[in-house]
């Protein structure tokens, strides 16, 4: 049996994490008791947190009254968070499990330590294997995720109840977790005691699975990674993915997936039955937007716009920071010289009406493009430009009156470029 000490110091130390900054989520269970006890054994001192949810009535209680007790008598800081999970679970139309984990809050720590082993890591994947899985479900749980640590997952059930009556320790037993009601209880109790009779050596062949698979994760996420930021570039908030690279590879169903679902529950069949389309297909999550435009793809945030749609500029000011940051200031027109930029914007002062204004375009808005001497609609110089629906989106006008000035960072309405007998100069530029 490996060593409990010695892999837990070895696992801390790869991940360069400190014992003592770690607050250990301890229900009085066995398997949180052997890893609270593994830490202190070796000179740490983490915070602990007891979450009572209240729903096994006196045994909840004597739950939490056992984890506080333990604490105090090794002098750790002991947390008690106490939680109506039912109705909690009622108002958010969730499982009660999963409303226990979204109650949990992790104070100002290092990382949050729980005490998940090699047998709830067997039992992940067949339950993600029940519902339809990739590679990265088939792997297990994570030995670190960026909030959370999980020292014991080299170890078994039984290496863990082994080293509980070898130190002698107390526990708790949840009575719930021999109810087979549950999908993880029914794996626990049926399926995995039968793995074990086909395979004698199962015990031993699954550990070592655990660990391949958790090393292939390790690569395959890199490799990945590497393969997405070739496809991907990012403007601001928004990622751009480039169509025919992805189609490119092979694996455009594979890449998309991995790309997305991890921003919400997209729609990866149609997404990619999408790329050999026409531009304008749109896709929409809670939480994200996804356009097809010609040759890309774009994500964005929702919620990515400014609230308001119109912003006053007075005369007098010299700078805003909203909706945009730019600064503006008078100049004599005389030795004055251009700047070719998009970013800045070179305007005839006498010819403007204050305060300016700065608002998002509307369907049927013209202007002069500099250089030429029609007026041209916004939506059809936006064709010209193939600009995309969310750069679109982005636009802000500078406007005078009822005229667009500027749309910024693009171009100037030619009517109030500079000429021979402009004597001001108002110039703004984007900081």
């Amino acid at each position: 049996m490996q060593n409990f000490q010695s892999t837990v110091s070895q696992f801390l130390e790869k991940h360069r994490i400190d014992g003592s900054r770690l607050l250990l989520a301890c229900s009085g269970g066995v398997d949180s008791m052997v890893l609270l006890h593994t830490l202190v054994s070796l000179g740490f001192k983490p915070q602990v947190a007891h979450c009572n949810f209240q729903l096994r009535g006196a045994d909840a209680n004597a739950d939490q009254e056992f984890v506080e007790q333990y604490g105090a008598a090794l002098g750790l800081t002991v947390h008690v968070k106490r939680f109506k999970t039912t109705e909690y679970a009622a108002e958010h139309s969730i499982s009660i499990q999963m409303a226990a984990r979204d109650l949990l809050k992790t104070p100002n720590l290092h990382a949050i330590a729980t005490a998940h082993h090699a047998d709830d890591s067997l039992e992940t994947i067949l339950i993600n294997l029940g519902r339809g899985t990739g590679f990265t479900g088939i792997a297990g749980i994570r030995s670190k995720t960026e909030t959370a640590v999980r020292p014991l997952l080299p170890f078994t059930k039984k290496e863990i109840l082994a080293y509980a009556k070898e130190h002698g320790l107390n526990w708790r037993e949840d009575a719930s977790n021999q109810k087979e009601d549950y999908q993880r209880n029914f794996i626990r109790l049926q399926v995995l005691p039968k793995l074990s009779e086909a395979f004698p050596n199962f015990e031993v062949s699954s550990k070592k699975s655990l660990q391949y698979l958790e090393e292939d994760r390790e690569l395959f996420e890199g490799l990945l990674k590497s393969k997405l930021e070739l496809l991907i570039k990012k403007q601001g908030e928004t990622e751009k993915l480039n169509i025919p690279k992805l189609i490119k590879t092979g694996s455009a169903k594979a890449l998309l997936r991995h790309w997305l679902l991890p921003k919400g529950p997209f729609d990866i069949e149609a997404i990619s039955q999408s790329l050999a389309g026409e531009s304008g297909s749109f896709f929409q999550t809670e939480d994200y937007r996804l356009l097809k435009d010609r040759e890309f793809l774009f994500l964005k945030p929702n919620g990515g716009n400014s609230a308001k749609e119109e912003y006053w500029i007075e005369e007098s000011a010299s700078s805003i920071t909203e909706p945009i940051s730019m600064e503006m200031e008078k100049r004599n027109a005389e030795g004055f010289e251009l700047d070719s930029s998009v970013s800045t914007a070179a305007i005839d002062y006498d010819k403007l009406q204050f305060p300016l204004k700065l608002r998002r375009w509307k369907k049927g808005d013209k202007f002069v493009p500099l250089g030429m001497k029609g007026a041209k609609k916004l939506s059809d110089y936006f064709v010209d430009r193939k600009f995309s629906r969310f750069q679109k989106e982005q636009v802000w006008l500078l406007c005078s009156g009822n005229d667009i000035v500027w749309i910024v960072n693009e171009r100037l309405n030619d009517h109030y470029k500079l000429s021979n007998t402009t004597k001001t100069v108002y110039f703004a530029r984007l900081f």
